[in-house]
């Protein structure tokens, strides 16, 4: 349970900074991507690099996979989008 915990965490973290990162022209696009392609793979090497996690099987590590990616995104998006709409209002875009 712990395991889920810290992932979840460090997930929801990786999501809010990359939220932030996104919000500059040139890295918006980098940013996505990266969280479309590696965002689960970054999160699980980092857990196991810091040995916050055990070396998962294919089960769990499918399970730790999906739960991070799909917490990424949360973060991602809890972030992102208030920001863009608030500075969307500031600059008039269009």
């Amino acid at each position: 349970m712990t395991y889920i915990k810290n992932l979840s965490i460090i997930s929801l973290i990786f999501g809010a900074i990359s939220g932030f990162l996104a919000l500059l022209p040139i890295l918006g696009i980098i940013i996505l991507l990266m969280l479309i392609f590696c965002s689960s793979f970054i999160i699980i090497t980092f857990m196991k690099k810091f040995s916050l996690i055990p070396p998962p099987n294919e089960q769990t590590g499918m399970l730790w996979g999906g739960i991070s990616g799909f917490l990424t995104f949360i973060g991602f998006s809890v972030i992102f989008l208030p920001c863009s709409f608030v500075l969307s209002l500031i600059f008039k875009f269009s």
